[in-house]
């Protein structure tokens, strides 16, 4: 089974994944958006679901993957378990508007640090409300984790990462309770709809493989008369001598690598010694 969305070839729909350890998970993929493979975490449409709900709700999640929903809590540690994902908040005003908010990185701690939030490199037009929250536990009506003398998620009726409230929630009261900070502004966005979506930063991409990246290179040695000898890890597998005087660094790119033959009395083992007669 899948992973994660980011694994499955298809366009947008609902997907069964199973992320790291426990059962599979039902989830909305969004293929679409750039560069796709996006698994939907949360969506808010038109107020038809509940959100104020208690704090194990939240970790387990409610509603469905075709509608308004929360996947859970634990399902976004699961996700985010590797330490390598995304956020996209994609969100639309009460006039229309259309706003993003992107993470680099995302992450989400297990229970037992309350769901603590985990976000860093933030890029869009939305301002960077969950500055104000970053590493906040997950706060609930019948779980007040925040540090405002207030009860955050209680009065705005629903969980989040609160810490003074309202710089950002999501999970809201609809039509009253779904804000996002503009900083930039100064001012509050009030939010009509919005989609939050992980997705596992593929940190080895498939590249054009050229001869030169075949090699591990440890160390490059630039003597003055321009000999270059590059050293393989775990291995006694040298470049030929060229004859470099005069020649630009980057023409070197175009040699190709020889093995060396021990018996050659051009080459020897010892790298201080290359290029001796």
């Amino acid at each position: 089974m899948f992973s994660d969305c980011g694994s499955i070839e298809g366009g947008n729909g609902i997907y069964a994944i199973a992320p790291g350890e426990g059962p599979p998970l039902l989830v909305a993929c969004d293929m679409s958006s750039s560069p796709g493979g996006w698994t939907i975490v949360q969506r808010r449409i038109d107020g038809s679901q509940e959100f104020n709900r208690k704090w194990k709700e939240y970790a387990v999640g409610f509603g469905v993957p075709s509608g308004e929903f929360w996947l859970g809590n634990e399902a976004l540690h699961r996700l985010t378990a590797e330490n390598c994902s995304s956020l996209k908040i994609d969100f639309t005003d009460i006039y229309g508007k259309k706003w993003v908010a992107e993470y680099e990185e995302f992450y989400i701690s297990d229970a037992d640090d309350g769901y603590r939030i985990h976000v860093s490199g933030y890029s869009g037009n939305a301002s960077d409300a969950l500055e104000y929250q970053n590493k906040m536990q997950f706060s609930a009506v019948d779980s007040d984790r925040d540090i405002s003398n207030t009860h955050c998620a209680q009065n705005y009726e629903g969980g989040w990462w609160f810490s003074h409230c309202q710089h950002a929630n999501l999970n809201g009261r609809y039509n009253l309770g779904l804000t996002w900070f503009d900083g930039t502004r100064n001012e509050w966005i009030a939010v009509a709809f919005s989609e939050m979506k992980e997705r596992l930063a593929r940190r080895i991409q498939q590249v054009k493989v050229t001869p030169i990246i075949h090699f591990i290179i440890d160390q490059i040695f630039v003597e003055r008369d321009f000999h270059i000898n590059l050293v393989r890890e775990a291995s006694t597998l040298f470049w030929k001598k060229p004859s470099l005087q005069g020649v630009r660094l980057t023409e070197f790119e175009r040699l190709q690598p020889q093995q060396i033959n021990a018996d050659d009395e051009e080459f020897t083992k010892d790298p201080k010694n290359v290029g001796k007669s």
